[in-house]
């Protein structure tokens, strides 16, 4: 342990003391404790004769005691988007004792690479906000983390003077204009890389874990440079399927062992400029198939094993995380199980992010892992078009049950691909994978104050609804598509006589009375919002009424394809639908977080922006697969798409689908003109977060 990280829990006591206002006190500070277990997350608070007495197994358990004492005996509460630091002259100093042991070594978040609203995507935060991310993951008592969000400069690192820089004025040589799979910078990736290695070195000195990439790397976030192309001309895997099929997102022929050795240059690249070889992560050949089922099986563990073999050679006894992302999408159950018998359990852990999926057949217990394998629990919660409160919470009880008394189950994570959209969901995993209570009413009371009991109220409305549009991945249903959001509304009604209409009625039956929200909850909510100056609170209206509202829409949706494809069909109004989707509008446009322009002012802060960088993030935010609440998307698309459909709708015969080629035509021209206009041109007018500002009336 460095000097400086030594000093550590004793300055963040102090500053804490300073925080609450309190007098001065004598606090101690050991790794050295009988009643601690050496090198792990225990720790100890002991205070007596008015002095306290921390203990930790480790630097990060040191820390954990710092914060836990200020919660547990100051009233202080830990969340996010900030704390609550109760003002007291005096702290406690006599007749306590706590211990605490952790059973799952890895608790912890994973930050992704999609780049739309700096509130829920990594990319967009500086080094500030990034110290405010990891304090916030000590104060949980999370032991880990994973920036898996792009490349970074590892192949300018790993093969300098073959990869140069890219451009700081213009688009990436790489990049595909209007799609996620523009990886143009938005600020140089010179500084992105020294972002990184002081993030990096803020969480190690914490005693955060962070693993390293390992294996075939390439991936839409995460693509081979033109100049390395160039220059090294590789081979590429024969890959069937249809998807990464650009150069740039090929897999490099890793029968080769040349092209492994140069995989691998990556990773050591990382080590030396940014990492730490303690922890290593695979995530193998993903989301592609090789040639038939045997072919792709074979294929995936001959790869898997070569990469393994060069990894032990040099790191023998590095814990190995291999995701399981691949073994849901292109494995099946028996596939899996027989996959773990070429590994070694002793310093091999599946890390499992899938068990809120809606695959009944193929995920952990399938796998065989409870009681067999070493494994991690892990929450996907969210593609990024969700970055709202839907969650199957009931769901997640009953797959969190078996895991809860397992032995090999090592850790419980959140991987998805949003930050910060449900603190509900962050206190549950805060509280499950350190093996505690986790009540509603509970954290209403942490973070709202008077307000608990009718914040609570709200939470538990809206229950089941929420569950009921929670994200699935709902392979093993008769309809396949994905039929829960206003994002690509034109484009969905063109490709009705292209899919099962006797599946996707069946989709909206389902849904439809599930969706039902009480009368009564938009006035609670609104009313509640006049009366508190609290930002977190208002936040959380926000989120619970845009949460709120998208099951109406989606019930409304629901309606109108019940209406088209049945077996009586019936002449469709569409005017309820754009009335609903303009109130979203409304109430985004009040709401900073969810502006693109906000979030291009605030990535820029202090830097010099790429001129290229409001297309890009135009780009990463507007493409089919990542639309999602965006205040400036309402105005330029969702809302004129909602309007055209319903004029559409309005002209229709009974029985008659709406016409494909008119609708993406349409559809087409708004996005054209979206890219063409300036996004200051949809500036919000006021912030909701401020007590300050009224919320919209809702009419609904």
């Amino acid at each position: 342990m460095s000097k400086n990280a030594s000093l550590l829990p004793e300055q963040i006591f102090r500053e804490l003391v300073q925080a609450a206002g309190a007098e001065p006190v004598t606090a101690k500070f050991t790794l050295d404790s009988p009643s601690v277990r050496c090198g792990t997350d225990d720790f100890e608070i002991v205070a007596s004769d008015r002095v306290i007495r921390f203990a930790g197994g480790n630097i990060r358990g040191l820390i954990y005691a710092v914060y836990e004492y200020f919660e547990r005996y100051c009233c202080c509460r830990w969340f996010w988007d900030g704390d609550a630091i109760p003002k007291r002259n005096n702290l406690p100093l006599d007749n306590i004792y706590y211990i605490k042991r952790f059973r799952r070594k890895y608790r912890g978040l994973r930050y992704f690479a999609h780049r739309s609203l700096s509130r829920f995507q990594a990319e967009h935060w500086d080094f500030k906000d990034w110290k405010r991310e990891i304090d916030f993951l000590l104060k949980k008592h999370f032991s880990f983390f994973m920036l898996r969000i792009g490349n970074d400069d590892l192949f300018q690192k790993a093969f300098p003077g073959v990869v140069k820089y890219p451009p700081l004025d213009g688009s990436s040589p790489e990049a595909v204009e209007r799609s996620y799979n523009d990886r143009t910078e938005l600020i140089s990736l010179q500084y992105r890389s020294e972002l990184r290695k002081k993030v990096l070195g803020y969480a190690f000195e914490r005693g955060l874990m962070h693993p390293e990439d390992i294996g075939p790397t390439t991936h839409w976030y995460n693509v081979t440079p033109k100049d390395f192309l160039e220059h090294f001309k590789p081979e590429f895997m024969d890959q069937s399927s249809q998807n990464y099929m650009r150069p740039e997102t090929q897999v490099w022929n890793c029968d080769n062992e040349v092209n492994i050795d140069r995989y691998l240059k990556l990773t050591w690249a990382h080590i030396r400029h940014y990492g730490r070889p303690e922890l290593f992560h695979i995530i193998g050949l993903a989301e592609r198939v090789f040639g038939s089922k045997e072919e792709n099986y074979a294929t995936k563990v001959r790869i898997f094993r070569a990469f393994v073999r060069k990894l032990r050679k040099r790191y023998p006894n590095a814990p190995l995380l291999v995701a399981s992302w691949d073994f849901m999408f292109r494995w099946e159950a028996a596939e899996v199980r027989c996959f773990l018998q070429e590994l070694d359990p002793e310093n091999t852990i599946i890390l499992d992010y899938t068990s809120d999926s809606d695959y009944h057949t193929n995920h952990f217990v399938n796998w065989n892992l409870p009681d067999h394998f070493p494994w991690i629990f892990g929450i996907f919660q969210a593609y990024e078009p969700q970055n709202d409160l839907f969650f199957d919470f009931d769901r997640m009880e009953k797959m969190y049950a078996i895991s809860e008394s397992d032995s090999m189950c090592k850790g419980m994570v959140l991987w998805s691909e949003n930050s910060h959209s449900n603190p509900l969901l962050l206190e549950y995993l805060a509280k499950k994978s350190a093996d505690e209570t986790f009540l509603i009413e509970q954290f209403c009371r942490d973070r709202y104050g008077d307000f608990a009991k009718p914040m609570a109220e709200l939470w538990t409305m809206t229950k089941v609804p929420f569950a009921a549009n929670a994200w699935v991945f709902d392979k093993e249903r008769p309809y396949h598509g994905i039929f829960c959001n206003h994002f690509n509304l034109l484009a969905t009604f063109s490709g009705l006589g292209n899919t099962d209409t006797s599946a996707f009625y069946c989709e909206c039956a389902r849904k439809y009375p599930m969706l039902e929200i009480p009368e009564t909850f938009f006035a609670e909510a609104a009313a509640l919002a006049e009366t508190t100056d609290s930002e977190w609170m208002r936040r959380d209206l926000g989120d619970l009424l845009r949460t709120a509202l998208m099951c109406l829409i989606t019930r409304e949706l629901c309606a109108i394809g019940m209406k088209l494809l049945g077996r009586t069909p019936k002449k469709v109004d569409g005017s309820k639908l754009v009335s609903l989707i303009r109130l979203m509008g409304d109430l985004l446009e009040t709401l900073p977080e969810f502006s693109l322009n906000c979030t291009l002012a605030q990535t820029g802060r202090g830097h010099t922006l790429n001129p290229h960088a409001e297309m890009t993030l135009k780009g990463n935010a507007e493409n089919s697969y990542c639309r999602s609440y965006i205040y400036e998307l309402y105005r330029a698309i969702y809302e004129p798409e909602a309007i055209f459909l319903s004029e559409t709708l309005a002209k229709l015969p009974a029985g008659k689908l709406p016409p494909r080629k008119p609708l993406l035509a349409k559809a087409n021209n708004l996005k054209n003109h979206f890219y063409v206009e300036a996004l200051a041109r949809y500036q919000p007018c006021v912030n909701l977060l401020s007590p300050k500002v009224k919320f919209p009336k809702f009419s609904v």
